[in-house]
């Protein structure tokens, strides 16, 4: 009889203690597959705005005596358009810029490549890489 009431005892205490374990509780896992945060209504931040144009890749190499800046520029507009690309680096209390134009079909990403006319070693000791994208009519 002494047996049953310390194992009562024993299950009794086991119950009440095991809430106030710091086990982990098991946590709800999400559905498989994608889905945007706050609903499958809203699209992804990295989406590309419409009728813009921008600058995916850049590189940088050294000219003569100069600093050469290769990019690639995408029109994410569904029509042919113009574009003047101006380079700009801010070195010592000067800014250093050149600029090209290019004509892009639509949806249309090429290679150009802009020339700054500083030494590839004082470019380094610049700052603010700027890429100013201006539309320009495309002539006839």
């Amino acid at each position: 009889m002494h047996r049953r009431q310390v194992l009562c005892v024993l299950v009794v205490v086991v119950a009440l203690t095991a809430g106030c374990m710091n086990t982990p509780r098991p946590t709800l896992q999400p559905q498989s597959g994608d889905v945007a945060a706050g609903g499958s209504d809203e699209q992804p931040a990295d989406t590309p705005e419409p009728d813009r144009f921008a600058v995916p890749d850049w590189d940088i190499r050294a000219g003569d005596n100069t600093t050469i800046v290769d990019l690639q520029v995408w029109n994410k507009a569904d029509r042919q358009r113009g574009v003047r690309v101006t380079v700009s680096r801010r070195i010592g209390n000067r800014t250093v810029e050149g600029s090209t134009d290019l004509v892009l079909g639509a949806n249309q990403t090429a290679p150009t490549e802009v020339t700054l006319d500083v030494s590839y070693d004082e470019f380094w000791e610049g700052s603010n890489l700027d890429f100013d994208l201006e539309e320009r009519s495309v002539g006839a």
